[in-house]
């Protein structure tokens, strides 16, 4: 399938994490990135399907990629597509992480950071080869990450969570880009 603006019928997927299902700051499922893209679509007489239910709050990108290559439902919509947005890789890091929000402190472990900004990178090259392979055609965009903690007042903190985001984005960028 090829996207073009001036042909109706967009098939469009979302995958990945609580960004993709559309998580709102109450922990709710609601109106996320792909709402309003399947909005704009809808709007401008392009869409036909929309579906974020394989997005999954949590979802890392190890999970992603073995939903895209063990469940069937999933690949047939991934054939059918002709829009794919992947949000995921935050969680990944947020494993290695232990959070107390409410004293605004985080600790991660330095050591694990750089075998899992590896897998991130490993698993979204294997994510976006398993979905070529399913559909060569489909146009598939891949976002990053933000700044999660806004509320913290620690500064020295902020900074490193604000590089750790920078780096995973990087790191996603990458993996992106070497795939095409």
């Amino acid at each position: 399938p090829t996207l073009a603006a001036d042909v109706p019928n967009v098939h469009y997927l979302s995958l990945g994490d609580s960004l993709a299902a559309g998580v709102n700051s109450d922990k709710k499922i609601g109106e996320g990135f792909s709402e309003y893209t399947a909005k704009y679509l809808e709007e401008n007489n392009l869409l036909e399907s929309y579906t974020k239910k394989f997005a999954v709050p949590g979802d890392t990108t190890a999970d992603v990629l073995e939903d895209l290559t063990t469940n069937v439902e999933l690949q047939e919509a991934v054939k059918e597509a002709h829009f794919i947005s992947i949000s995921a890789g935050a969680n990944n890091l947020l494993k290695q992480a232990k959070i107390d929000a409410s004293a605004g402190t985080v600790v991660i472990d330095p050591v694990a950071i750089v075998p899992t900004l590896t897998a991130i990178g490993e698993n979204y090259a294997k994510i976006l080869a398993t979905i070529k392979a399913l559909n060569s055609e489909a146009e598939v965009f891949v976002l990053g990450t933000y700044y999660p903690f806004p509320h913290f007042t620690n500064e020295v903190l902020k900074v490193q969570l604000m590089t750790l985001a920078e780096t995973l984005n990087t790191t996603i960028l990458k993996a992106v880009t070497a795939s095409g």
